[in-house]
């Protein structure tokens, strides 16, 4: 059975927008106090299949680059560090990026104090979290060196070797994690064409929460719940 047109895009904002899939989760899927409302154009059922296996999915991902990210603390401590400071000043850089949309459009658009206000909140958070990450990877590159690897700066000895197998060890860290991400992403944008594919999935591929969901957003009773003291029934 194909999608219907408002069906279609809810399923596969599930695999695109994170966000999205876990106000499917928790407001409509784990949500079981309250009677789920008629669904107009759409299956909810189908919107919470597609967000449950979206959130195996990356979960999955997660774990893995947990996995890896352990394996190379392990290896390499201080590689871990400078890997993951790395995906942070990437991450701070996204932060300013935005900003400076933000900018443009306050002197495209004309002035506003709530574009302002928002600007400058953006700003200091940006700020905090560059300060952030530089005492993090300071403290923390400080601590796995250790107290002999930092006294053995003062001997004769030559550190060029051991730098550069730490930066190896951190492209290597990274690489790791981005080819997780990479083959997760393409699992994701498979399932994605699967789905667009098939359709809608049978009630047999539905858990008992799914087919519940199913029933109760086709029933013709409209539960109204939490009106001040009073719980009423209204017939659609």
């Amino acid at each position: 059975m194909s999608f219907t047109l408002a069906t279609r895009p809810l399923c596969a904002g599930t695999y695109l927008d994170a966000n999205f899939c876990q106000r499917v989760l928790l407001d409509a899927y784990a949500d079981r106090s309250r009677y789920v409302a008629p669904s107009y154009g759409f299956s909810l059922a189908q919107v919470a299949f597609h967000a449950r296996r979206a959130w195996w999915l990356d979960t999955a991902q997660h774990v893995l680059v947990a996995f890896v990210v352990g394996i190379g603390a392990l290896r390499s401590p201080l590689a871990i560090v400078l890997a993951g400071g790395v995906l942070m000043h990437w991450h701070v850089a996204l932060m300013f990026g935005k900003i400076g949309g933000a900018v443009a459009r306050y002197f495209r658009e004309g002035p506003s104090i709530d574009r302002l206000s928002d600007i400058g909140l953006r700003l200091r958070l940006a700020f905090i979290a560059l300060l952030v990450t530089w005492t993090v990877m300071t403290v923390s590159a400080v601590a796995s060196l250790g107290y002999g690897s930092v006294a053995s700066i003062w001997d004769d000895k030559p550190v060029a070797g051991s730098v550069t197998t730490t930066l190896l060890e951190a492209f290597a860290d990274l690489s790791m994690v981005a080819l997780v991400v990479v083959l997760f992403a393409a699992a994701r944008q498979a399932l994605l064409g699967n789905m667009l594919r098939a359709g809608e999935v049978s009630d047999r591929q539905l858990n008992r929460r799914m087919r519940h969901i199913a029933i109760e957003e086709r029933s013709p009773v409209t539960y109204y719940a939490d009106f001040g003291h009073s719980s009423a029934a209204a017939r659609s």
